[in-house]
């Protein structure tokens, strides 16, 4: 049996490494988002800095692998064999989960899931070990650490709340001192803040990392600890009087920044050694109660786990190998950038793309909360009222940027508020020997300085209110996943074993390749930057027409690639290359629909003479989104006849769709490569002023075909809907790209005055 356990051990450490690559995708947006929203460096540098930052926490993190041990369950009350279960029950999933979430590239508590898993697993395994032998279920709750399980719960939960206010409050202060124009008051305030920022994070460091050292005594730790004030009181002193000499020297040295790049490194540092035990604290477990129960010679059903609950002794290749796994996960990890954006969207200062819908709680929050503001308004006196409203209001000198994505999302002064309040409650709380999650600390202290900086503005308070509601009860389902999943996992391998475990096993990989399939279909990639230089309305408006140009070649080659796959697909009964259509049409609505919100913005900018021009853009658009309606329509109503194994097209239909998809390529082919060159000449708009007139009368025709069929021969009336929909459609694409060669061609003449009466008056 021992092959059994080994084998077991080793699928744990396998789950483990899988676990940290999920994990850390999940988790990156605990300290990467406050130095890269506020742009406080190069990608490069912030990531160097994350992964040192990294690698100094995975060493230390050996003091936190007691709780996957012993921090929700009581080991001595199981067995070899139920242990082992029990954490093969936990990474199962535990992987699973996180995948999930990181897949729709939202945050998540890695801690949450952890305990939650460990506690749902203990209560599966504990229940049917009682109930097998034939004990009381009154004894069930031994193997319990109730205590124990239910402080991990109320601590992390109560984070929320706590880091939420926290962050507000501090945010709301300081930004009534300093403003946005905080480069005034850098050898004061700045020097002063800057000074306990390096306190705290120093102190936090020394608490946080050195205490967490495997092998360091009890005496060394209290000795740290004690000693944590005297710390502090050098750390400020030395760098307050360093802050004050490199100022004289360079007066444009930004403490704010330097605080946010250290801060990064003490975050990231916290993450590893914090949150390390979530991914390889189980098979660690795994692994020394493998090694307790070798040479004992007792069959692992009999011999119970008390060897778990002493003091762990983490084998230092472990932590460092975890570490190098986290640090290149961090590097190559696309759905950790993903859901890194997701974190710094939510904070922007500016009004942007806003990626959640409003909802009735979100409108009902921000409903109170402007009743509550209007009311405090008319306590305080008008004149002090304006006074802190000015303080938020960002006169700072508008800096232009080579490109959009250069802009940061929010300052130096709210980054490296969100990394130090977040430093200081994870300190607090280690000092108390509190647990809490980092994710939640962190994203919720962004949100709270958010709010406090008013980045949730009056047009996106509701959409950003939704997005932190959304992301908080993702964590909150995580709890109630984690916990019926891991019950009904435990459950099913303590009564089947083996038998069990194998298929599970497969389950999980399955699942893990079906969510990188996901991921991957749900992301197309645009090859055409569809970011919009700053300078563009502020040139020739041929530049304008350039990048327009090029970004409306590239949808239509999108749009060509849907229509003749939804049709090949239509006609095989391909259902699943239906599915792909449907997702990639969706990415092609939201791609447009970004860039519509960025012409929109950049519109305000175009100077009178060029505002006609920049409602021709706009046009195109409305251009665009028409086409893609008639594109939704066919790759939908195609999805839903061939889903609902509506009867298969006659020859007469099939060769009819055939033609029509022809003609329509030929004709879209060729406005592309129109559309490359410089513009459309007199000789081409009569080509496809020609061409188009023979489509629409071909389309015409096989409208009345379709119908003379349908009368004549009894087609199928699911048929005839689903081909009088395609050609209906297929007649509103040809009008507009139509339209779209009408534009152009007036375009050439350089008269933009009334552009859009003229495409829409000529035949």
């Amino acid at each position: 049996m021992e092959n059994l356990y080994l084998f077991i051990v080793i699928i744990l450490f396998i789950l483990a490494i899988t676990d940290l690559i999920i994990g850390v995708s999940n988790d990156a947006v605990n300290f990467l988002t406050s130095a890269l929203g506020s742009k406080a460096g190069s990608f490069k540098l912030v990531m160097i800095i994350a992964t040192m930052g990294i690698m100094f926490g995975s060493i230390f993190s050996g003091g936190m692998m007691e709780i996957a041990r012993s921090g929700v369950f009581n080991p001595a009350f199981f067995s070899m064999e139920e242990i082992m279960y029990l954490f093969a029950a936990v990474m199962i999933t535990d992987i699973i989960l996180l995948d999930f979430f990181n897949t729709v590239a939202m945050p998540t508590s890695t801690t949450v899931s952890i305990v939650f898993n460990l506690l749902g697993s203990a209560i599966g395994i504990s229940f049917f070990s009682v109930l097998h032998s034939d004990g009381s279920l009154a004894s069930w709750g031994e193997h319990i650490n109730a205590a124990g399980a239910l402080t991990i719960i109320v601590g992390i939960f109560l984070s929320v709340a706590i880091a939420f206010v926290v962050g507000w409050a501090v945010q709301y202060i300081t930004r009534l001192i300093v403003s946005f124009n905080y480069g005034k008051t850098m050898k004061s305030f700045g020097a002063l803040f800057g000074s306990l920022s390096v306190a705290l994070i120093a102190n936090f460091i020394v608490i946080k990392g050195l205490t967490g050292i495997p092998g360091v005594s009890q005496e060394v730790v209290a000795t740290i600890q004690n000693s944590s004030t005297l710390i502090s009181l050098l750390a400020f002193g030395a760098s307050f009087i360093i802050f004050q000499i490199v100022l004289r020297a360079n007066t444009s040295f930004n403490i704010y920044k330097f605080v946010v790049l250290l801060g990064t490194f003490a975050l990231a540092m916290a993450f590893a050694s914090n949150d390390l035990v979530n991914f390889i604290g189980v098979p660690i477990a795994g692994y020394d109660a493998y090694l307790n129960w070798l040479d004992s010679g007792i069959p692992a059903s009999e011999y119970q786990m008390t060897a778990l609950t002493e003091p762990v002794k983490s084998n230092p290749l472990f932590l460092m190998g975890a570490g190098i796994i986290m640090s290149l996960t961090l590097w190559f990890s696309k759905k950790a950038r993903s859901v890194v954006k997701t974190a710094v969207d939510l904070g922007r200062q500016e009004e942007g793309q806003e990626r959640f819908e409003g909802n009735e709680l979100a409108r009902g929050i921000v409903s109170g909360i402007s009743r509550i503001s209007n009311s405090v308004a008319k306590v305080i006196p008008d004149t002090t009222w304006h006074k802190i409203n000015k303080r938020f209001v960002d006169d700072t000198p508008k800096i232009e940027y080579e490109l959009p994505s250069d802009r940061p999302a929010f300052d130096m002064v709210r980054a490296a508020i969100n990394l130090i309040v977040a430093a200081g409650l994870i300190l607090v709380a280690t000092s108390f020997k509190l647990p809490l999650s980092t994710t939640f600390v962190s994203f919720m202290v962004l949100m709270g300085t958010s709010l406090a900086d008013k980045a949730w503005s009056q047009g996106s308070s509701v959409y950003r209110v939704s997005g932190v509601l959304t992301v908080v009860g993702g964590w909150f389902l995580t709890a109630i996943m984690a916990l019926a999943a891991s019950i009904i996992c435990a459950s099913i391998l303590i009564n089947f074993k083996l038998y069990a475990l194998i298929p599970l096993l497969i389950i999980t990989v399955v699942l893990l390749f079906k969510s990188l399939i996901f991921y991957r279909n749900n992301r197309f990639k645009a090859e055409v930057n569809l970011e919009m230089d700053d300078v563009w309305f502020k040139s020739d408006f041929f530049k304008i027409e350039h990048e327009i140009r090029k970004k409306l070649t590239f949808m239509m080659k999108r749009l060509d690639k849907s229509y003749h796959e939804t049709i090949d697909a239509l006609l095989k009964s391909d259902l699943e290359q239906l599915k792909r259509m449907n997702i990639l049409v969706d990415d092609i609505k939201s791609t447009n629909e970004n860039y519509k919100f960025k012409l929109t913005q950049q519109i305000k900018t175009v100077p009178k003479e060029y505002r006609e021009g920049g409602k021709a853009m706009l046009y195109i658009h409305d251009i665009q989104q028409e086409l893609l309606e008639s594109f939704v329509n066919i790759v939908a109503s195609s999805k839903k006849h061939v889903q609902n194994l509506h009867p298969k097209l006659e020859d007469e239909q099939i060769e009819l769709l055939e033609n029509s998809k022809t003609k329509i390529r030929l004709y879209l082919n060729e406005l592309i490569k129109c559309l490359e060159k410089d513009h459309i000449s007199e000789a081409d708009y009569k080509t496809f002023k020609h061409i188009r007139n023979g489509i629409v009368k071909d389309i015409d025709q096989a409208i009345s075909n379709q119908i003379s069929w349908a009368t004549d021969k009894k087609l199928s009336g699911k048929n005839s809907e689903l081909i009088l929909t395609i050609l209906f459609e297929n007649k509103d694409i040809m009008q507009g790209l139509s339209k779209i060669v009408k534009l152009f061609y007036n375009l050439k003449s350089g008269d933009y005055k009334n552009l859009i009466g003229k495409v829409l008056s000529e035949n």
